[in-house]
């Protein structure tokens, strides 16, 4: 699922689903944001991110937050029940 909030209007409490999402950023950036979302998946298949748990990339990016005003979060999907 793609999860979201409302930057200026937090009447809504609580992430939002989200149909789509659109990034306009420098390549620079993007390439960023791919390389956390690529070690992301490193931690989630290893088990080091576990089920629940999240990652910020403003928290694994020195100075992410000084330049952008959004965050990125990947948090670890619960097992499937079989």
């Amino acid at each position: 699922m793609l999860y979201g909030y409302q930057a200026r209007e937090p009447q809504h409490r609580g992430p939002i689903v989200l149909r789509e999402a659109s990034l306009s950023i420098s390549a620079d950036d993007l390439e960023v944001i791919a390389a956390f979302l690529a070690a992301a998946a490193v931690e989630i298949r290893a088990g080091t991110l576990r089920a629940g748990g999240h990652s910020h990339l403003q928290d694994e990016v020195p100075g992410w937050s000084d330049r952008h005003e959004f965050d990125i979060i990947v948090i670890a999907p619960q097992p499937a029940n079989p």
